[in-house]
């Protein structure tokens, strides 16, 4: 029983890495294309999810992520109705002299490999 207990939570936890992963890809490849620049760096916090930011608020951080100047305009972000569930994943972009705090919020589909939004922090 305890091995079988072990390998259930190694199971879960290598599931969970492989998420990361793939969402910090999505993550790099979307700031490839959108940054206003290519001289940066970043640092991943961790991957979570939320099911609270609603329609509304997601509406919110698409407006204001269109007024961002880190990014090209217009911004490509994909459409977030109906989806209940977000991904999130916090970021440091760190530039020349500057560190800059995002959070992006992704389609819990991570096949998908859609931004729906980012929040300046």
């Amino acid at each position: 029983m305890r091995k079988l207990f072990i390998l259930i939570i190694g199971a879960v936890l290598m599931g969970s890495c492989g998420q990361r992963y793939e969402a910090k890809d999505i993550v790099r490849d979307f700031l490839k294309e959108q940054m206003v620049t290519d001289d940066y760096a970043l640092q991943f916090g961790k991957l979570d999810s939320t099911y609270r930011i609603n329609d509304s608020i997601m509406g919110d951080l698409q407006k204001r992520c269109a007024t961002d100047k880190l990014f090209k305009q217009p911004v490509k972000l994909a459409d977030y109705k109906g989806i209940k569930t977000k991904l999130l994943l916090s970021t440091k972009i760190i530039m020349k002299d500057d560190t800059l705090r995002r959070t992006f919020y992704l389609d819990p589909d991570l096949k998908a490999k859609r931004i729906l939004a980012v929040k300046e922090n």
